[in-house]
């Protein structure tokens, strides 16, 4: 359980999210989020010659670069990260940092000499007595449990009460004493642990115990799998002999091929025979076709009726029978062996689970989709603009879209396909995500770390038409119902449903929780929604896509690749794998093949998605302004 919890410790806070590995050296940005010096050094070498300024790569805050710094002179100017160093040393996880100057190695050295000297003059100060400055404290009183001065001794602990001896003897005895009760520990430890006299249990011999039981069992094991082996090779054996054994099958296939032969040598021999021989032989190989069109009837009524392999299926369904009643005995865990083994028993997935949730694991061999009829790309920055992010997208029918640039506080709409600007809306705080109302000319837009959520009117201009005070902050968000949103909160691990009605008091939306998780590791943060009101979410962290009804969880996928975004589209889900430059399907009941979406031109770090009818809307992360329009055929 501590190494479980040790792993938990360092996975979630002392873990670097550039390379996933244990920190190297942090520096921790103005954020709060740290990564490894050398990973931030490599990312910000990347940007360097593109911008002034690099974002958090988990949170995105900004980072100013000063004119002129080179990469090495921002990676010294970051504060280093004293407390994940700390707690690494304290875990054992990381020794002490070289320190690579030698001028500061001799600065290190002077400030030690010096602290040593102070501490020893602070020993000399304390060894004399306190009253009696110039005697030392070389008595010790038992009676009183202290030191003093033979001057105190006599004076003050001379009493029958009183029984003074040198401080050296109490010393050196309490020493020996000591050194003989941590030798009889190291030794017990010691046997304890490391002991192979017969008859003694000790750890080794425990462990070495156990060991053999757990090779007999694997043995055991083994030896009913090679059984289990046999009988399904001869399972197997059993069945082609069937096929190729079989008298009527040899007999349909020795007449077909009879058949078929004299029918190709007839012509030829017809021309020099006599007409009497020719309607012999011809009435011959009626009575062979009417045997085979006999045996054939049979033959496709045997495997009709599955009389065909009946002999070979009795032993198959012996083996199946045991097969279940084997699975039947295991314990439950042992089937998500692996699932179980990174829980505790108090971080559980989710508090809303049924019996109809399961998990599927992601089918790497994945089929191309290339139904596009038109791709088109446009960029969405501004003339006046030096750069825009893109994080959220939506479509406002098939005919535009809106954006949200959450680097110039802005929501844009644009004309599709043309691609044209339509009209644009500034706001105060930056803008996060965005989703358009069920039958409404309205977008939901949540906010980055402010507790509000703005309801957005496009038609027939940009304005804010509300503004929802929440108690918490929301950051993803998708259309549930009419009138209501689907919102999640990272801090909270939740997703929320609100009303969106017009109240005279906004704090009136009553919000119902439909997910809820306990785990550490758990990000709800981007979410869509099917035809009938089932919210989809990326639980960002688990790699998964979970699908949640009324209070129930339905279904739950679990990806190998990083989502980026999600949304359904088609009767699917669809997500863009930024990682991979990618944009994969499934179906929307959470089973199937996974399809890759093939495209016409490069799509490079596909981040915010959305679709509806024929159309598929993908922005590509910062610090690209490209907007990538699918047309489906």
């Amino acid at each position: 359980m501590a190494d479980r919890k040790i792993r938990n410790i360092t996975s979630d806070y002392l873990t670097c999210s550039i390379c996933w590995n244990t920190y190297n050296d942090p520096k921790m940005l103005q954020c709060g989020h740290s990564y490894c010096s050398k990973c931030l050094y490599d990312y910000v070498c990347v940007i360097y010659l593109k911008r002034n300024c690099f974002e958090c790569p988990e949170c995105r805050h900004p980072q100013d670069i000063k004119s002129g710094s080179t990469p090495e002179d921002v990676i010294k100017s970051l504060r280093n990260d004293t407390v994940s160093v700390s707690i690494l040393k304290a875990l054992g996880l990381q020794n002490d940092f070289e320190v690579e100057n030698n001028s500061d190695m001799k600065i290190l050295t002077d400030i030690e000499s010096v602290d040593a000297e102070n501490n020893q003059e602070t020993d000399v100060a304390l060894s004399a007595c306190a009253r009696h400055r110039e005697k030392p404290l070389d008595v010790y009183c038992s009676k009183h449990d202290i030191a003093i001065c033979g001057l105190c001794a006599s004076v003050n602990h001379s009493g029958p009460e009183c029984e003074c001896t040198p401080v050296k003897v109490v010393i050196s005895k309490r020493q020996n004493a000591l050194k003989c009760l941590v030798a009889q520990q190291a030794s017990d430890v010691n046997q304890l642990f490391e002991s192979d006299r017969p008859g003694v249990k000790s750890i080794k011999f425990a462990h070495e115990e156990f060991q053999k039981s757990v090779s007999e069992v694997e043995e055991s094991f083994y030896a009913l799998y090679r059984d289990f082996k046999l009988h399904v090779e001869n399972l197997r054996k059993k069945a082609s002999d069937t096929v190729h054994l079989d008298k009527c099958s040899q007999k349909v296939k020795h007449l077909q091929d009879y058949l078929v032969e004299k029918i190709k040598s007839f012509d030829s021999d017809s021309s020099d025979c006599n007409p009497n021989a020719i309607l012999g032989t011809i009435s011959e190989l009626c009575g062979f076709s009417s045997e085979l069109q006999h045996n054939y009837h049979i033959l496709k009524e045997k495997v009709r009726t599955g009389e065909f392999m009946k002999h070979a299926e009795d032993d198959l369904h012996i083996l199946d029978a045991f097969v279940s009643a084997t699975k039947q005995l295991i314990p439950e865990r042992f089937q998500s062996f692996e699932e179980d083994m990174s829980l505790d028993e108090d971080d559980k997935d989710f508090v809303v689970v049924t019996n109809s949730g399961n998990f599927v694991d992601f089918v790497d061999e994945e089929e191309e989709l290339s139904d596009i009829a038109q791709h088109i790309i446009f960029s969405a920055k501004g003339s006046a603009e030096e750069s825009c992010m893109l994080s959220g997208i939506t479509l406002l029918g098939n005919t535009s879209t809106m954006v949200v640039d959450q680097v110039n506080k802005k929501i844009k709409k644009f004309k599709l396909p043309e691609g044209h600007l339509l009209s644009e809306l500034s706001l105060e705080n930056e803008p996060h995500q965005i989703a358009t109302l069920r039958e409404s000319d309205c977008v939901g837009v949540t906010l980055w770390e402010v507790p509000k959520i703005l309801i957005v009117s496009t038609d027939p201009a940009l304005s804010v038409l509300k503004v929802i005070d929440t108690n918490i902050e929301y950051l993803g968000l998708t259309s549930h119902v009419v009138d209501h949103l689907a919102v999640s909160s990272i801090q909270s691990r939740r997703v929320d449903v609100i009303g969106v009605n017009d109240t005279e008091n906004p704090n009136d939306n009553k919000s119902v929780t439909i997910f809820q998780s306990s785990r550490r590791r758990s990000f709800p943060d981007r979410l869509t929604s099917t035809h009938d009101g089932r919210v989809i979410v990326r639980n960002r962290g688990r790699n998964e896509v979970c699908c949640f009804g009324r209070h129930e969880l339905l279904w739950s996928r679990r990806l190998k690749r990083k989502i980026s975004d999600i949304t359904t589209f088609r009767g699917k889900v669809f997500a863009t794998l930024g990682r991979k430059n990618k944009i994969v399907s499934f179906r929307d009941d959470g089973h199937g093949e996974v399809e890759h979406l093939k495209t016409k031109m490069s799509l490079l770090h596909p981040w915010a998605i959305d679709g509806f009818k024929d159309c598929l809307v993908v922005t590509e992360d910062s610090p690209s302004d490209k907007i990538h329009l699918f047309v489906f055929s």
